[in-house]
C-alpha cells in the first residue's frame, strides 16, 4: 500500500491546532462557536475548541463517495447534521483535519446557510489546494499548505490500526491537551447529534 509522506503524532497534531486556533482569534471576524466534521475533525474541534475558548456547538458528518469512486465529483451525503436553533445568527466554525477535495466542507458549509448562520468559516490542519473540486473554495484558517503534488498524510492517533476517533479524543486528554469535560462534551454530543435518515 506504500508509505506515507507524512506521519502525524499528537504533538504535530497539537501544534497544527494551535495554528489554526491562532488564526482565528486573529480573524476580526469573531465566531460564537464551532462544529467538528467528524470526517476527520473530532479531536481537531476539540483541540481549536480549548486553545479558542470558544464552545464546540455541535457535531456534523457526510458519506463522501457514496456508491463510487474517489475520482468522481459527486455531492456528499449528509450524515449527521445541525438543529437550525443551534446556529441560527450565529457566526460559526467548520473544522476537520484535511481540506483536499472540499466537497464533505462544501456539504456542510451549505447546510449550515441553510439553517441560517450568519457568519461560517473554515479551518483544516491541512490543505492540498491542487486535490479540491469545489472552485474558489479556500479554507479560512489553515495550518499548513500543501502546494503542488499534495503529501499523503496519515493522522497516527486516528488513522493507525485498530484506532478509532474517540480514542484518539481521549489519548489526547491523557497527554494534557484537552480536558476531560471538553472530551465528556463531545462524547454527549456523538451520542444526541441529530442524523439524517439514509
Amino acid at each position: 500500500m506504500g508509505t506515507p509522506d507524512l506521519v502525524y503524532d499528537h504533538r504535530t497534531i497539537a501544534d497544527l491546532s494551535q495554528a489554526v486556533a491562532d488564526s482565528i482569534k486573529g480573524s476580526p471576524i469573531k465566531l460564537d462557536g464551532l462544529i467538528g466534521n467528524l470526517n476527520g475533525g473530532l479531536v481537531p474541534v476539540a483541540l481549536v475548541a480549548v486553545m479558542t475558548g470558544l464552545p464546540i456547538i455541535g457535531l456534523m458528518q457526510t458519506k463522501r463517495y457514496p456508491g463510487t469512486t474517489r475520482d468522481a465529483v459527486l455531492p456528499p451525503v449528509l450524515l449527521r447534521r445541525i438543529e437550525p436553533h443551534l446556529v441560527a445568527g450565529m457566526a460559526v466554525g467548520l473544522i476537520d483535519d484535511v481540506g483536499d477535495e472540499l466537497l464533505s466542507a462544501d456539504c456542510c458549509v451549505g447546510h449550515l446557510k441553510e439553517c441560517g448562520a450568519r457568519h461560517i468559516q473554515t479551518g483544516v490542519l491541512d490543505w492540498k489546494p491542487t486535490k479540491s473540486k469545489v472552485p474558489g473554495f479556500v479554507p479560512d484558517h489553515v495550518a499548513r499548505v500543501h502546494e503542488g503534488t499534495p503529501p499523503w498524510i496519515h493522522y497516527g492517533p486516528w488513522e493507525d490500526d485498530g484506532a478509532t476517533h474517540e480514542r484518539a479524543l481521549w489519548e489526547f486528554v491523557e497527554q494534557g491537551y484537552v480536558p476531560a469535560s471538553y472530551a465528556q462534551q463531545i462524547v454527549t454530543l456523538l451520542r444526541v447529534s441529530p442524523q439524517v435518515a439514509s
